[in-house]
């Protein structure tokens, strides 16, 4: 796990240097949001780096199973709270009032 933690450090370290070109754009068209890419890029770059330096000596070659890991685990906390509380799906798609997957219209 902490070799999974590794390498989502590094990526995240890298993700932070692609806020370049949305910085660029920025000062080129004066839209005064130079300032929000570049906390965004700085928090990027340190989070990362915090969790790459906390899990350099957990570096290995990861496997399959490491991979899937990295693929899927995805989370999304918002839609999952909307749905306990009984409130509508972010997004503004109404919960569905059938049985079934969601988004099916109820039989009837």
């Amino acid at each position: 796990m902490l070799a999974v933690l590794n390498v989502l450090g590094s990526m995240l370290m890298l993700f932070s240097v692609t806020f370049a070109l949305p910085m660029i754009t920025s000062i080129v068209y004066v839209d005064g949001m130079l300032v929000d890419f570049v906390y965004a890029a700085v928090t990027c770059l340190g989070v990362g780096a915090s969790v790459y330096g906390a899990t350099l000596r957990h570096r290995r070659e990861l496997r399959s199973r490491d991979g899937f890991l990295l693929v899927t685990n995805r989370r999304q906390p918002g839609r999952h709270a909307a749905r306990a509380a009984g409130l509508p799906r972010p997004g503004g798609a109404p919960p569905c009032a059938g049985a079934g997957a969601p988004g099916l219209a109820p039989r009837g």
